[in-house]
Order: structure tokens, then C-alpha cells, then sequence
């Protein structure tokens, strides 16, 4: 009899993995679902904002194409806004991660680069940020 007692465990714990895998697909799906239809409308980025050392540097315009070259204490930043998008071509710091970003064009996007404390950030029309997925 002993059998038995030990082979209904073994049979509810082999379901109760099979229901867990289960779930966690089910949550996996519902959360990948969400992820994807948060983004919803991606709102178009209409203007460029420098910022070095936390003090505004400028603004400009994302449909005018342009290289912007930042030269500070801590060395240089070469920014290119083309076609609708902004990056960074060119710099002296270290590491360079700033560079091997890829380019922006979203409203709220932004890239950093950390060794010059340079943010180059992407906002909406009238500089007004695109609602974020939170605020719908």
C-alpha cells in the first residue's frame, strides 16, 4: 500500500510542473503582450537638447541635418543630427560607449556620455516630452 501513496505523489508532483509551466508561459505571453502594447504610438521627436554639466547648451531642430562639435575641459563630443535622428560620431572619452550608441529618434530618448557630462536628449514638439506608457 505504500506503493500507491508514493506514486500518487510522484503523478501530482509531474502535473503540478506541468501546471507550472503552464502559468509561468501564460505570464511570460501576458507580459511580453503588455511590453508591446504599451509602446503604443511612438511619438516623433521634433527637437535636439544638449546639456553639458547639467546647464542647457542648446536646442535645435531634428529636421534640419547638422554636426554640432561640444569641446569642453574634459574634451569633445561630435553630434550629427540626420535624417530625423541624433547621434554622437565622435569623441574623446575613454570608453566611447556615447559612440557605439545607436542613433535616437524618439521623444525621451537620450544619450549619455558620463566622462563629459554631456546628455543629448530628444523632446516633442514644443520641447514637451511624449506621454510615457504610465500616463495614458
Amino acid at each position: 500500500m505504500r506503493q500507491y501513496i508514493s506514486n500518487d505523489r510522484a503523478l501530482c508532483a509531474i502535473a503540478m510542473r506541468k501546471n507550472d509551466l503552464i502559468l509561468i508561459t501564460a505570464l511570460a505571453l501576458l507580459a511580453a503582450l503588455a511590453f508591446f502594447l504599451a509602446g503604443g504610438d511612438d511619438a516623433a521627436a521634433q527637437t535636439v537638447e544638449i546639456s553639458v554639466d547639467a546647464k542647457p547648451y542648446g536646442t535645435y531642430p531634428l529636421d534640419t541635418d547638422r554636426s554640432i562639435r561640444i569641446e569642453t575641459e574634459r574634451g569633445f563630443n561630435l553630434i550629427v543630427i540626420q535624417n530625423g535622428t541624433v547621434r554622437i560620431k565622435d569623441a574623446d572619452c575613454p570608453e566611447k560607449s556615447c559612440v557605439r550608441q545607436e542613433a535616437v529618434k524618439k521623444a525621451g530618448e537620450s544619450i549619455i556620455c558620463v566622462p563629459h557630462r554631456l546628455i543629448v536628449r530628444l523632446g516633442g514638439a514644443s520641447g514637451v516630452d511624449a506621454p510615457d506608457a504610465v500616463s495614458r
